[in-house]
């Protein structure tokens, strides 16, 4: 849903003309969305038939990563290095041996710049309901810099007709609110590490002091 929304908004601006031109990850416009929220993802690669390196970069709006296996519990800087490890896919080798042909790859991804305001998405399988995300006040990447947590959203109930969200969202005091749409949003404090871990679905992370670059 959020990259569905981000994207549609994005569409809007470049559509009323509030865009610049780029040159960017094969992407001819640049918009405020993309300012905000849009980053760029480096992606090397290495074909198992030839053995030729490739990379590769895209721009992105969210980032996903994978929640623990069933029962597991995983901080949310060991879910984005997991995601940054090597795995097979498959992918088209302009080498002149594979010549354009779809050959399997190891491929090995990362993010390569900061957003302003970066979304995490938390991808649960049929097994990883109950997991438990270990929520961080600040995140590191490393040769980019630190972001620091600004909101967590919650799945909560069964799935289904009976799923609902909520949300906990820091104040400018620096501690954190929680809304859920069923009763008055309540304070939590500044520590948001032991709170409905298991529900963890969306990550919100911002600039220290909440400044642009």
């Amino acid at each position: 849903f959020f990259t569905d929304a981000l994207e549609a908004m994005r569409v809007v601006e470049v559509q009323a003309g509030r865009c610049g031109a780029c040159d960017l990850a094969g992407d001819p416009v640049v918009t405020h969305v993309d300012r905000i929220f849009g980053f760029l993802v480096e992606e090397r690669r290495q074909c198992k038939s030839c053995k030729c390196l490739g990379r590769s970069f895209r721009r992105d709006l969210v980032y996903e990563v994978t929640a623990p296996e069933a029962a597991g519990e995983m901080l949310v800087t060991d879910m984005y290095l997991r995601s940054c490890a090597p795995q097979d896919a498959t992918r088209v080798c302009a080498s002149g041996v594979c010549r354009g042909q779809q050959a399997t790859h190891e491929v090995q991804k990362r993010v390569s710049s900061l957003p302003n305001v970066l979304i995490l998405s938390v991808r649960r399988g049929p097994g990883e309901q109950q997991s438990a995300v270990a929520v961080e006040e600040q995140i590191s990447f490393p040769g980019l810099g630190q972001l620091v947590l600004a909101a967590v959203v919650f799945a909560l109930g069964a799935s289904g007709a009976r799923l609902r969200y909520a949300c906990a969202c820091r104040a400018p005091d620096g501690d954190f609110w929680f809304f859920d749409g069923q009763r008055e949003p309540w304070r939590l404090g500044h520590e948001l590490s032991n709170v409905l871990r298991r529900g963890v679905v969306k990550l919100v992370y911002t600039r220290a002091g909440g400044k642009a670059m």
